[in-house]
């Protein structure tokens, strides 16, 4: 693939940094329980959103990714009943995940006082978390700068990368880096063109439809469910008398309706192989693990660019991209050596615990994908 590096334009913005979005990496930390992991996160969401600043499904390079460090939680007994206090420092760092780039961090403290011991003052502390502090706006305002500052800077060497990305087989990848030009910079219309080349599409006009004859190889991994079909018992046949009234045939009891089956649909099955192992909700962090596993049969790649691309749920609900991660990230490399399965594990968080399947699940890499219908979740 030949992407041309030339210069264009710079595309005018109302301010600097305004079309920047961060996709929100879940915080992960062992020394808070997984419910309160879940409210911090759901509270950054909606700081990021005030701002426009959120990235929902998108292809991005940027990220903003949240740590937390708890200083003191302490426990002591109040007149009546045991009063928990809690101390930490939430720290936000804007990054760009592919490369590595480190663009702004800011510290915020938190703290919470409950009664009812540590957990409950973890609760109260991410519940006293405010979207509106205008601490979130500092960080995303200093991030967007950051960011547009680096991307001017460094346009050509950012190009230069993308290409190498695509040519390495890397596509999505190298989608992401170009899909992160802000609109300011002298380069992005020619990062827009790229990525439109990259993508097999011209700039500015919509994907084209596919048309009839072209065929999608595709192969039904169905879970077998057994079940019992009564079978009929045949009336007694008459005894002969003169000029007998025919007896009225037997009619069979109807088959039980089949349950829904689990089906997996691969895009290309003679590449690879995929099943599901398990598929697990945890009810107290509202999140549900499943756990898949791949094997490569033909795909001519050491590791692919893997992610959870869409999930809707047996409400008909459809599950927010930054729900969705794989191995605990926005999308994650995955080592494929043939004929040897990986396991992989995929998250959907802030998940009801009343979701009793997904009724459709999209795995993506480079040019494959995989396509999940009617998956049981079995919550602890």
């Amino acid at each position: 693939m030949l992407l041309t590096l030339a210069t264009a334009l710079p595309a005018m913005a109302q301010s600097v940094g305004d079309n920047i979005r961060f996709a929100l990496m879940p915080l992960e930390s062992d020394e808070i329980p997984a419910e309160v992991a879940t409210a911090i996160d759901g509270k950054l969401r909606q700081a990021l959103n005030r701002t426009s600043a959120l990235s929902d499904g998108e292809s991005n390079a940027l990220a903003v990714i949240p740590t937390l460090a708890v200083g003191e939680a302490v426990e002591s007994e109040g007149l009546m009943q045991e009063v928990g206090r809690i101390k930490a420092e939430l720290t936000l760092t804007a990054v760009n995940h592919i490369d590595g780039t480190v663009f702004f961090s800011s510290t915020i403290p938190l703290t919470g006082s409950a009664v009812g011991g540590k957990k409950s003052a973890m609760k109260a502390m991410a519940t006293g978390i405010k979207p509106s502090d205008p601490v979130y706006v500092r960080f995303i305002r200093k991030s967007r700068e950051k960011v547009s500052d680096h991307y001017a800077t460094n346009c050509a060497t950012i190009l230069q990368r993308a290409q190498q990305l695509a040519d390495s087989g890397h596509p999505d990848e190298a989608a992401a880096c170009l899909g992160s030009v802000p609109a300011e910079v002298d380069c992005y219309e020619t990062a827009r063109m790229l990525l439109a080349e990259l993508s097999g599409t011209p700039a500015d006009t919509p994907p084209a439809a596919v048309s009839p004859d072209t065929v999608y190889v595709e192969r039904e991994v169905p879970v077998p469910v057994h079940v019992p079909v009564p079978v009929p018992t045949p009336a007694p046949t008459p005894e002969p008398e003169p000029m007998p009234e025919p007896e009225p045939a037997a009619t069979p009891a109807p088959a039980a309706e089949p349950e829904q089956q689990t089906t997996i649909k691969l895009s290309d099955p003679d590449e690879f192989d995929f099943k599901i192992i398990s598929c697990l909700g945890l009810s107290n962090g509202d999140q549900v693990k499943i756990l898949g596993e791949m094997k490569n049969l033909k795909i001519n790649a050491k590791e692919v660019y893997m992610q959870l691309d869409q999930a809707f749920d047996s409400n008909g609900e459809e599950c927010p991209r930054n729900n969705l991660s794989t191995r605990g990230r926005y999308a994650s490399y995955i080592n494929i050596p043939q004929q040897v399965p990986v396991k992989i594990e995929f998250t959907v968080n802030n998940v009801s615990p009343s979701v009793s399947s997904f009724s459709f699940m999209k795995i993506v890499f480079g040019n494959y994908n995989v396509s999940i219908y009617n998956l049981p979740v079995q919550w602890d």
